[in-house]
This record gives C-alpha cells, structure tokens and sequence, in this order.
C-alpha cells in the first residue's frame, strides 16, 4: 500500500471533493458530468489530479454508467472508490465484479432510515457485502446502520462539511422588502413534511405579538405549507424565496436560523447558517442535536413540540446579547468541528482503518473460469 490513498470519488459534493483532496495523503480523481469537466477542473485545480466524465447512472443496473466506471477503475486504479448516490453505488458494484484488485467501495450515507436487506434496492447498494464502508453524516445515520444489522467496522461517522459563501447581512434581503425592525426567521430546506416547516408556520403564528419577518427559501413541497402561507395572519409576515442558489448568503441577513426536522441525518443548510453566526434552533432530529449542543450554540426542542418551538423563538427574539452569544459560539464550532479539514481527517482515517482491515483478495470470483475470462477482457 502507497503512502498515498488513491480515491475516485462518484457523485460527491463540491466541498467534499475540495475538502478530500486538499488533504496531503490523497491523490483524487473526480467524476463530473460530460459538459462540465473542464468546469470541475478548473475550479479544483491544484487539488484533483483529474476528472472523468460520467453521467450520474439513471436507476440501480446501468450498463452504461457499469461500463465507464470498469474503464475509469482500470485506468486509474483507485484504492478507494467513493460513491454518493444508491444508483451510482449499484452501478459501481457491477462495475467492479470480477476485477482481481478491485478498489475499496465506500458510500456515503446521509439519511436515517434503516437498511434492510429485504429490500432489492438495498441488498443492491448499501446492503451489498461488498460495500468496505459507509462514511455515516451523524452518530445518527450510524446508529441506523448498525440497528440494520451492519458491523460497526464497517460504519464510520465523519459527518459532513460545508460551501463557504460571503456574509452579506441583512443587504442580501433588501429585494424582499423586509421590515426594518423585523426580527428575521430564516429556514432553507426542499419543503416536504418531514422537514418540519409546517411547524415553524404555527410557532410564528404562536409569536403573532412579536415583530417576526419569515423567510422561507426552497420550493414548497408540503400541501400542509402551502396552505399554512396563504392564511391572513402570516401573509404578510412570511417571504417566500424559492430556490436560491446562493442561498446560504441569503440566510447571513437573518437573525435565527430554525430547521424542525421531523427526520434529519445532518443539515448541510445549518451548518451554512452557523458558519455565517447565524443563531440556531433546531429539533432534536437526527444528527442536528450532535451540531447545536442545546444552551452553548443555540437551543434543540423535542420534535413537532410547537409550544417549545415558539417558545424558543420569544426567547431569542426578546434577548438580543442571547442570540449573540450563541450565534458566536455556533461559527466557532462549525469552524472547527465540521470544516473541510476535520471532515478529510476522518475520511482518511476512515479509508486506512478500512484497508488495513481488508484481505488482500476481498473478491474471490475472479478465480471462478467466469471470473478469469471476464478479468482478462477487462
């Protein structure tokens, strides 16, 4: 094994990638979409040693998107093969059957549903013997793996990292017509009911004596939203942004930053939002608890408590020297905790443990007369 870990990395995010490759033990190749290599290359360079084109694979047996991996894995020879999403995961599964040194597969894993090996799409991905690792977003996620019945050695918390944007302040919010005095409530998420916006919507309305101005951004994915919007009493206290693909400059003009997630593995959005000292409160969901210790970087309320969601916005609204030094103490910790740095350290820490535990054949059907002929033809 070179002092150096070889990494190929499928579907993973910009800041990942940067992060990853930033990092002096790793030699990384990308995966980018055909008409946007040059771009991916240009804006990592110095940090990726190349990018491969490949389209993302549409559904979990895709020949095509098999086929360029088996190329890319050949020609770079990858110890690790680091995928994001399920169908690429398929895809690379198939992609590797039958090599004699195949890489290291490793996903990542970002929500916290169980897998079960009773589902086809699972035993296809994430479920597979043949997955090394899972790098975990939270103790949250991981947990989760390891109720599905997954080894813990094979299960890796690194949590994640986030895109670091300019600080705008409230001007970035002036197109909004925001009242002056308004304390500004801010949430970005795709707005499906597990995120938990209705929630936010009947706290505010809870809040109806104070001067709150709600700032929703993302689509409205939730009927329950939608209708909740268009009722009298918040109509003109809620703007609605839509999608902003700037948006965690947009969320720097805000005073709180509030995610109630019925479920969450971690909140990427939270950490933009704290990053910017931004003061938080979230829902115990998941790994946002594991972000925001509760009373030292923001305030965490039990899930769907409405009560205890409004309660905690009248706190901060009223305490002005509260809300300050939580936002304080909150880009202190997303800083340190959850930066690029931290996030490659555990990566990498992650890919040695996994590969010092691996056997050097940890794919025997090569051996098989099938195996061998698919071997020598590639």
């Amino acid at each position: 094994m070179s002092s150096r870990i070889r990494v190929l990395t499928v579907g993973m995010t910009e800041p990942f990638n940067r992060a990853l490759g930033s990092h002096p033990e790793v030699e990384l190749h990308i995966t980018a979409d055909p008409q946007a290599t040059e771009h991916a290359a240009r804006s990592l360079a110095g940090i990726v040693r190349g990018v491969v084109p490949y389209r993302l694979a549409r559904h979990k047996i895709d020949l095509s998107a098999a086929a360029t991996l088996r190329w890319a894995v050949r020609e770079y020879r990858p110890d690790v093969l680091q995928i994001y999403l399920a169908r690429d995961l398929a895809a690379a599964l198939l992609a590797t059957t039958c090599l004699r040194n195949p890489p290291q597969l490793a996903s990542f894993r970002g929500i916290q549903r169980r897998v079960s090996l009773f589902d086809p799409g699972d035993s296809l991905t994430f479920g597979h013997p043949r997955v090394g690792i899972h790098l975990c977003a939270s103790h949250a996620v991981r947990q989760a793996m390891l109720e599905s019945g997954l080894a813990a050695s094979r299960c890796h918390t690194v949590y994640d990292t986030y895109r670091t944007t300019p600080t705008l302040g409230r001007a970035a919010l002036s197109a909004w017509n925001i009242p002056p005095n308004a304390l500004v409530v801010g949430c970005i998420a795709n707005m499906r009911r597990v995120k938990g916006v209705d929630l936010l919507l009947r706290a505010v309305l809870e809040c109806n004596d104070l001067e709150i101005c709600l700032v929703l951004i993302g689509q409205i994915l939730d009927r329950e939203v939608q209708t909740l919007v268009e009722d009298p009493r918040l109509r003109d206290r809620v703007r609605l942004l839509g999608f902003q693909g700037e948006a965690a400059s947009l969320i720097s003009g805000a005073d709180l930053f509030v995610m109630p997630s019925r479920s969450e593995g971690l909140c990427v959005a939270l950490l933009e939002a704290m990053s910017h000292g931004v003061c938080a409160i979230v829902s115990e969901a998941g790994g946002m608890k594991e972000v925001v210790r509760d009373g030292q970087d923001g305030i965490v309320v039990p899930r769907e408590d409405v009560a205890a969601l409004a309660k905690a916005i009248r706190t901060l609204c009223l305490d002005a020297d509260l809300r300050r030094y939580y936002a304080q103490s909150a880009a202190k910790r997303v800083a340190g905790e959850f930066s690029g740095r931290r996030l490659a350290e555990r990566v990498v820490d992650s890919y040695r443990a996994a590969m010092a535990a691996a056997r050097p054949e940890r794919n025997h059907l090569w051996r098989t007369t099938l195996g061998r002929h698919l071997w020598r033809r590639g």
